[in-house]
């Protein structure tokens, strides 16, 4: 999928309720898709925190370094979470892969790896995130992004 048509997703799932009812339902748990917390990551992980990331690092930017470590089609979900003062992002992501074999393939590929597209001297850090799973992350993240932000702040 492209950037844009990512995006465009996650605004209509954003702005329909059954699809947000649907997606705590096939998050699954009985904490909507939440499990385990940060860094307890096990067989069922599928959604990685990203740590340390470039502050000029965009979402589609972030995900095109990250396919360089394992390939294109890992990823169905990007979370970049920026600033509200700066023009920058926090300095973490979460992404979550396809399958947990994925995700435990890209922890073993990141681990302590230094950034490649942009000049850093911090390493990847990489946890399991707190919520897990496509459709979860989709619901959590629908309230945390304004309806009226710029492309560039939308989960991909």
């Amino acid at each position: 999928q492209t950037p844009c048509s990512r995006a465009l997703r996650f605004l209509c799932l954003r702005q329909c309720p059954a699809n947000l009812a649907m997606a705590s339902v096939i998050g699954g748990g009985d904490r909507d898709g939440v499990a385990g917390g940060p860094g307890a990551a096990s067989a069922l992980t599928t959604t990685l925190m990203i740590k340390n990331v470039p502050r000029k690092h965009t979402p589609s930017s972030l995900l095109a370094e990250m396919e360089t470590f394992w390939g294109p089609g890992q990823v169905d979900f990007v979370y970049l979470p920026w600033t509200t003062t700066e023009a920058g992002n926090m300095g973490f992501a979460f992404m979550n892969f396809v399958s947990s074999a994925a995700a435990k393939d890209a922890v073993a590929a990141l681990a302590g790896q230094k950034w490649r597209s942009l000049p850093s001297s911090r390493l990847i850090k990489v946890s399991a995130a707190f919520v897990q799973g496509l459709a979860a992350n989709i619901a959590y993240c629908a309230h945390k992004v304004p309806p009226d932000a710029e492309p560039v702040r939308l989960p991909l």
